[in-house]
């Protein structure tokens, strides 16, 4: 999975190669991230032998992010269809994991395992519709981006089948049941409301889709209410062993971590490694520990300038980065190897949608 990785990293870096355009500011951002990692993992040899060297192509791609311009990168002739078949790719992932489609399930563990061993095969007997994305937390931050797009598609150009789309991906975003998928669930139904008040049409439409789903769970398949009788929301808030609370409580995982971090605020790990701390479950804290507010700094500061600079629509470059910032919490994914990908395409994508506003306008 590792070397899958580093060829994508490879990859990544050719192809965005064409778009490079450095300022001074993103120069600082850049260089800032890399000597960084670089100065603090020499420091710390001092006190620590073991290294985890492989975490830096995210660390390195994600500051080759921050220099890069995609607002020439227009004209794309396909590209609202390549979004509605790599979306209903994973939304027909989705539901064959929710129905326990078998095919689907081996096919998921055979080349979309990650972390360890048993994370992927326990989303699917939970029936978690993670699709490609692995765990709940990445599949309910990416599942709700497609449904951003897709909502803010359907008001730019008011076909159907983005509503539906949208309606869809917010019903496996509701079954996937994690703190993360509970939060973005309610921003998704407060923006489909705000569509629905603007087009009454909508609203019937979006009905009709609930009813036909919920008489295909009561009649055919009444196997998947299963899933929600233990749906217990205040236990998924307040539950210990992930949200907020199994994040940052006095006995969470990541306890000793931010106990290191408190007592060496300025003696950060670099690519360093220790056996007695955590390195997931919050991007604020991963950076602390990996950089302290050096990296903490050029990563945020970066990633909203370059959000800035490449979103035609600057409202849009706000409401990414917030989304982004409320997922930082529980998980640093500006350093996800799916997301790094995914990225790019947002980009371009909304700048797309805005350029057509504009014009319609």
């Amino acid at each position: 999975m590792q070397s899958r990785y580093f060829i994508i990293f490879f990859l990544l870096l050719i192809a965005n190669a064409f778009f490079i355009k450095i300022t001074s500011r993103n120069l600082i951002f850049f260089l800032s991230i890399n000597i960084s990692l670089i100065v603090f993992t020499i420091a710390a040899s001092l006190w620590f032998n073991e290294y985890s060297f492989g975490i830096y192509p995210n660390f390195f791609t994600l500051s080759t992010l921050l220099i890069l311009n995609y607002t020439d990168l227009t004209g794309i002739k396909y590209i609202y269809n390549v979004q509605l078949i790599a979306t209903w790719l994973t939304i027909v992932l989705g539901i064959g994991i929710i129905i326990g489609n078998t095919a689907i399930s081996n096919f998921l563990i055979n080349n979309y395992s990650s972390a360890y061993d048993d994370l992927l095969p326990n989303m699917l007997a939970a029936r978690k519709p993670v699709a490609t994305f692995g765990t709940h937390s990445v599949a309910s931050f990416l599942l709700f981006f497609l449904f951003f797009m897709n909502i803010k598609t359907y008001k730019v150009r008011p076909n159907l089948i983005y509503l539906v789309t949208s309606i869809v991906l917010l019903l496996l975003l509701i079954f996937v049941r994690s703190n993360t998928a509970l939060a973005y669930s309610g921003i998704s139904f407060i923006l489909l409301f705000r569509t629905f008040a603007k087009k009454r049409s909508a609203l019937f439409l979006g009905l009709g889709i609930v009813v036909a789903i919920f008489l295909y769970v009561s009649v055919i398949n009444p196997s998947i209410l299963d899933v929600f009788k233990e749906y217990d929301v205040l236990k998924i808030l307040t539950s210990n062993d992930n949200g907020l609370a199994g994040r940052y409580s006095g006995n969470s995982v990541l306890a000793p971590t931010i106990d290191y971090i408190t007592h060496n605020p300025l003696v950060p790990l670099g690519l360093a490694y220790s056996d007695k701390l955590y390195y997931t479950d919050s991007g604020l804290i991963l950076y602390m520990l990996r950089g302290s507010v050096i990296l903490v700094s050029a990563i945020y500061l970066g990633f909203y300038s370059f959000l800035r600079s490449n979103l035609l629509n600057k409202r849009n470059a706000i409401y990414v980065f917030c989304l982004f910032m409320i997922f930082e919490i529980g998980y640093p994914v500006l350093i996800d190897p799916r997301v790094l990908c995914f990225i790019p395409f947002l980009i371009v994508y909304l700048n797309h949608l805005s350029k057509e506003a504009i014009v319609e306008s």
